[in-house]
């Protein structure tokens, strides 16, 4: 009877994490991960919170004190950052120690942020340097030490590092706002690609005056006619206010008609539908 009983309390166990547990795909290194992320921000941890809403006494955010916004808008000069609730797949935020300097690349969460799990998006802050898992695809990869130049590269530089995109469907709702344009397939790199197509919709006089930095992706499919399929602009994040009001659908589609005259290097065979994901960085900076 008690080892029938054990074993019901060993299932209910494991049906409680399969359940309310965190399931994510890891994204790779730092390099990589910090794509999804709406802002990058070094800084200071100044203390712990607690979960106002319970009678826990569990920290389960922290203050942050902004040093440095890489990517992305902060208006404050110190953020509220959650980490693991219990349900979530954030780090417990007890790693952060109060006192230490850290990048992190966070994702919006209402006028707060959140720190990931879902791949390396915390560099810890080492005099001059940045120490943590930076170019590794796996979760077992080694921690490596880069300064600031190599940071600057890793964060504005994404072409060089490609990280597998979502694909957008005809069914998808953001693709019943958009007009279908083919694109013919000439020869150049995805990096020269995106360079060219971030500095054209820089000369957009709306998009030109924004102060900070933006990442988003141009999603395109190539079909057997070899013809590049624009489908939808995507981010790494649910946050694509900045997308909308910018207007980057039509203006993407745009520069791609009238700015472009080279496409895209495609290795053969192909499998088609053969798609691919553009990072394109605007903003001043």
């Amino acid at each position: 009877m008690i080892k029938q009983l054990f074993l019901l309390l060993l299932i209910v166990f494991n049906l409680s994490i399969n359940t309310f547990g965190c399931t994510c795909k890891y994204l790779g290194g730092f390099a990589y991960a910090n794509q999804i992320a709406d802002v990058i921000v070094k800084g200071k941890v100044l203390n712990y919170n607690c979960d106002e809403t319970s009678d826990s006494k569990d920290f389960i955010s922290m203050n942050f004190e902004v040093h440095k916004i890489y990517r992305g808008q902060v208006f404050k000069d110190t953020i509220i950052i959650y980490g693991d609730d219990g349900i979530s797949c954030r780090p417990y935020i007890n790693k952060f120690k109060i006192g230490e300097e850290w990048l992190l690349a966070i994702g919006k969460l209402g006028n707060k942020y959140e720190v990931s799990i879902c791949g390396e998006l915390a560099l810890k802050v080492i005099k001059n340097s940045y120490s943590g898992k930076i170019y590794g695809h796996s979760i077992k990869s080694h921690k490596e030490l880069i300064g600031e130049k190599e940071l600057q590269t890793v964060i504005n530089k994404p072409y060089k590092y490609t990280l597998k995109r979502d694909r957008c469907y005809q069914s998808y709702p953001t693709l019943k706002r958009l007009d279908y344009y083919n694109y013919r397939l000439t020869k150049c790199s995805i990096e020269s690609l995106s360079i060219k197509i971030s500095k054209e919709l820089m000369k957009v006089a709306k998009i030109e005056k924004i102060k900070f930095k933006h990442l988003f992706y141009l999603n395109m499919a190539i079909s057997k006619d070899r013809r590049l399929n624009f489908l939808c602009i995507a981010r790494g994040s649910y946050n694509n206010s900045i997308d909308e009001d910018l207007g980057l659908s039509y203006w993407s589609q745009k520069v791609l008609l009238e700015k472009i005259d080279c496409s895209l290097e495609i290795q053969y065979p192909l499998k088609y539908p053969k798609f691919i994901s553009i990072p394109i960085l605007i903003g001043n900076y």
